[in-house]
């Protein structure tokens, strides 16, 4: 008499080995969908950008989950430091006046570029929803002319 094979059933470690997987699998795949859902390309301004147009990307950048153009629009030093506020929301960006004595002329290495706006799902020494005041601080790239975000801050 043949007997049919007996099926053995995996042991429970690795039935709950699979089922981890599989859970971390079905996470970073709605990690990736999140992120193409939710990233938005946000196009540099051109090399003769004044310093508020490139604020203007730069928060572009931010609210669209943009870290290449954020990267790209940052001094190598504030680089990392900028992908912190990617996941922030800025609202009401406004630029406040500078007088003619803080408008940069093309001999200028530097800019402080004033603005309010009211931040969203950001910072926690922020309170959110209410108008900020803050300032960009901006150099020259040397070799390109283009203005980069060095620093910002309260102000």
């Amino acid at each position: 008499m043949v007997t049919a094979p007996r099926r053995v059933a995996p042991p429970r470690a690795t039935r709950a080995v699979a089922l981890r997987l599989a859970g971390v699998g079905v996470i970073v795949a709605g990690a990736l969908w999140w992120h193409a859902a939710t990233h938005e390309d946000v196009p540099l301004p051109p090399e003769g950008a004044s310093p508020e147009e490139v604020v203007g990307a730069y928060v572009a950048a931010i609210n669209g989950r943009d870290r290449e153009t954020l990267r790209a629009l940052s001094t190598p030093a504030t680089a990392e430091q900028s992908e912190v506020w990617v996941g922030t929301r800025i609202d009401d960006l406004t630029f406040l006046p500078r007088d003619d004595a803080a408008s940069p002329g093309p001999e200028e290495t530097s800019a402080d570029v004033p603005v309010t706006f009211v931040i969203r799902h950001g910072d926690a020494s922020m309170t959110e929803g209410e108008t900020t005041g803050w300032t960009y601080l901006l150099v020259r790239d040397a070799a390109t002319g283009r203005w980069l975000v060095q620093d910002q801050g309260q102000g």
